[in-house]
């Protein structure tokens, strides 16, 4: 099976992430910020991808400090749909979710996170947004930044994979591998806990 040009993927994902946001009453910088967030969550949940488990875990455990914020009818049934794969993918892999479950789940938590803070926009600033949406992406978006980063100060393509990532490290380091993800599982319920506590308390 051939697999896409990583950067035919990538506008694909743009794509997609304009077509969910169109009907959206968003302002120009709104529309362009959350193009950005969605496009990049699609891709940090695709690349985090590296452990039996870990795209999962992430998932379930953004999903459901998310739905502390908002929307609860949409996280948790994300999350439980997340946590029957997850019996097949962790810690042995019986089955895979590929390009499209990985690609998929950070979809999903990236679009619901939009259409939960959508009603709330008037209460954050567009300096101050971007900055909550880092923390409520968690490690997948922040190790994503840090690779994108680490490639380009190494000048080679940003879409080019390496063995630099957070779980790379913990298991060069000699973590096992179930508990590296579950080290990166428990970072991940603190940074996206932190995100969104500061969501409810401008809205609040």
């Amino acid at each position: 099976m051939r697999t896409l040009n990583p950067v035919v993927r990538f506008f694909s994902h743009i794509a997609a992430a304009g077509i969910f946001l169109f009907p959206l009453s968003l302002s120009p910088a709104h529309l362009l910020l959350f193009l950005l967030w969605i496009t990049g969550m699609t891709n940090a949940y695709n690349l985090i991808d590296g452990a039996n488990g870990l795209c999962l875990l992430m998932f379930i455990t953004a999903s459901l400090c998310a739905s502390f914020f908002g929307n609860a009818s949409l996280f948790f049934p994300a999350a439980s749909m997340a946590a029957g794969v997850l019996y097949w993918n962790f810690p042995i892999a019986k089955t895979f979710l590929g390009d499209g479950g990985t690609t998929l789940l950070g979809y999903l938590y990236s679009s619901f996170l939009v259409l939960t803070l959508t009603p709330f926009l008037s209460d954050f600033t567009l300096t101050e947004l971007p900055f909550l949406l880092l923390l409520a992406g968690g490690i997948p978006v922040l190790d994503t930044l840090f690779a994108i980063m680490r490639r380009l100060w190494r000048e080679k393509s940003p879409f080019l994979p390496d063995r630099g990532h957070i779980h790379h490290r913990l298991l060069d380091l000699g973590l096992p591998a179930a508990y590296a993800v579950l080290t990166l599982t428990f970072f991940q319920a603190l940074i996206v806990g932190f995100g969104i506590y500061f969501l409810n308390y401008h809205v609040s």
